[in-house]
């Protein structure tokens, strides 16, 4: 009888620890990673329109960790993707959602369009806590089947058509600046092929009067250009490209500029949105046209270079890098060339604790393009004109470190001030 009694307090005992373990939780507790995701995550929308879940400020306290990339193309829409993944008691769980965001988009299309996305993202996640019982879900009868594969027609032939302005003008006693830009552009992008025509010009003038002397600077930039781009197979593509450019700054009366350009991709195309490392070569054949006569005495001449590019980008849980090297020289003279290092770095290095450095390099052997004679002291302060420089750079760093209270998803409109945005 007590043997029979202490199996049956075991057996009581094993079930018992079995159902603790197996129990839901009562909270998800969900890190939206937005460092690479090109729009406005809209956070605070997405606290108030989904108060299931608790957003936490770091991803070590997160149940889910949601990584949003995002990329344009040529067509300006934009392609996201969601990597989901699952920690602590959902470990085993990830998954990858990919949506796009159509062109000229509103502020509010593409808040919806992503709060959506997150929605069903996190989907899977709530339905293993006992968050699932306040969960609510509509399902639209007329959707087509999943079957119809009828082909869209489209009367545009895959092109989308932009065109865009803006200008401005100010002053005071002293000073007065007047700037105008225009761009227009037409692009067809397809899952086998890119194809790119466009056409900008700017314009800025400049006077400053200095008691009575007078000093005025003009800048102007022209340029048009057209590509074609097709992806041969998912790790090599090729094309053509050609452009005109002028530029009083850079003493460029016309250049025209025409070549071809292949690329090899270490990973597969699908996946440039998690890693990506691809290798570019390109030739081209240049035309200059000069307004002063340069440093090397030439009013006009013929050039043919060639150009090495390699770039990396990586999107994991504890940051991103993006990186690349470009490299660029002529044919006739390889001490005549140009080395470029971009790129930048986030990482989390400890909870709470965010890092970032960016910035470019670059090593100059290549301006023939500059005027000969000295440069006046206002050309140089006023930057209107190209200077020879061996070298340029850029470099950035920022470290932030934040810490309080994980759970506060709370969301308060008052006293926000003026906030809007403005999409050409």
């Amino acid at each position: 009888m007590k043997y029979f009694l202490a199996i049956t307090l075991l057996l009581v005992f094993t079930i018992t620890k079995a159902q603790q373990n197996n129990e839901k939780p009562n909270q998800l507790n969900v890190f939206v990673d937005c460092n690479n995701y090109g729009s406005d995550c809209f956070d605070s929308f997405l606290r108030q329109e989904i108060s299931l879940v608790t957003f936490v400020r770091d991803r070590l306290d997160a149940d889910v960790h949601i990584i949003a990339t995002s990329n344009w193309n040529n067509l300006g829409t934009q392609m996201n993707t969601l990597f989901v993944v699952g920690q602590k008691k959902f470990s085993s769980l990830s998954d990858t959602l990919s949506y796009s965001i159509p062109p000229n988009s509103t502020d509010l299309e593409r808040r919806d369009i992503w709060t959506k996305q997150i929605k069903i993202a996190l989907l899977p996640y709530v339905a293993r806590t006992q968050l699932v019982q306040h969960l609510n879900l509509t399902m639209t009868a007329d959707m087509k089947p999943a079957s119809d594969t009828t082909p869209v027609k489209d009367p545009y032939n895959f092109w989308v058509f932009q065109l865009s302005t803006n200008g401005s003008i100010n002053g005071n006693r002293v000073s007065k600046e007047f700037s105008a830009y225009g761009n227009a552009s037409a692009n067809r992008e397809t899952e086998e092929s890119k194809s790119n025509i466009y056409l900008n010009a700017s314009e800025q003038y400049n006077r400053y009067d200095d008691q009575g002397t007078i000093y005025q600077y003009e800048y102007q930039d022209f340029g048009a250009g057209a590509s074609h781009m097709k992806k041969m197979t998912e790790h090599f593509g090729a094309g053509l490209q050609a452009d005109f450019n002028n530029s009083i700054y850079s003493n460029l009366k016309a250049r025209y500029t025409a070549g071809p350009v292949v690329e090899y991709s270490y990973f597969p195309y699908k996946e440039f949105n998690s890693k990506r490392l691809v290798v570019q070569y390109a030739v081209d054949a240049r035309y200059n046209k000069y307004y002063d006569t340069t440093i090397y005495l030439k009013t006009k001449e013929v050039l043919f270079a060639q150009e090495v590019a390699a770039i990396g980008s990586f999107t994991q849980k504890w940051g991103s890098i993006n990186v690349g090297a470009f490299w660029r020289n002529l044919f006739t003279d390889f001490s005549k060339n140009s080395l470029s290092f971009n790129g930048a770095i986030t990482a989390r290095l400890v909870k709470g604790l965010n890092f970032v450095i960016w910035g470019n390099y670059s090593f100059i052997h290549n301006q023939l393009n500059i005027r000969k004679g000295d440069i006046s002291i206002d050309q140089l302060l006023a930057q209107n004109r190209e200077i020879l420089s061996a070298y340029n750079y850029n470099l950035g760093i920022g470290l932030s470190y934040r810490f309080g209270s994980k759970f506060n998803s709370a969301v308060n409109p008052c006293f926000r001030g003026l906030n809007y945005s403005i999409n050409l």
